[in-house]
């Protein structure tokens, strides 16, 4: 017979979760994000009935071009370049990486009833109602 003695539980011994970001802020950073895909250099990441926010990017000499995105439920990322550093002819973040999110978003938001984002108003009736500010910390899943 093999007797064990737990050391470590995540249940028992981690520590509680406190907030370290206040709710104020993550609406505000939500806003700016959500404003990139909506007016911004993002349209092309655009996903119809679901708000999205998300950074785009782009190195110096075009030598990179990236969409950082997320919806109440997913966050992806999507990364174009050389590793030769070459450039990628003139490619920008808003362009390839934004509709590459955009096609796999597309497909793994497929049948997912869209939650909100933190802080945003629901678009084209997906997600429900924003969380309260008090909690407005968590962000997706």
């Amino acid at each position: 017979m093999i007797c064990a003695t737990v050391l470590w539980s995540h249940e028992r011994d981690a520590p509680k979760l406190e907030r370290t970001i206040p709710p104020q802020a993550v609406s505000d950073m939500n806003k700016i994000l959500v404003n990139v895909v909506e007016n911004g250099t993002g349209r092309r990441a655009i996903l119809p009935g679901i708000t999205v926010g998300g950074k785009t990017g782009t190195s110096q000499d075009y030598r990179d071009a990236w969409f950082v995105g997320f919806t109440g439920d997913l966050t992806c990322a999507v990364w174009f370049g050389n590793d030769d550093f070459t450039g990628t002819r003139n490619m920008t973040g808003g362009s390839l990486p934004a509709m590459t999110f955009h096609d796999v978003m597309t497909l793994a938001m497929a049948g997912i009833d869209p939650q909100p984002i933190p802080g945003i108003a629901p678009r084209g009736g997906g997600g429900g109602a924003p969380p309260a500010a008090g909690d407005a910390g968590g962000g997706g899943r």
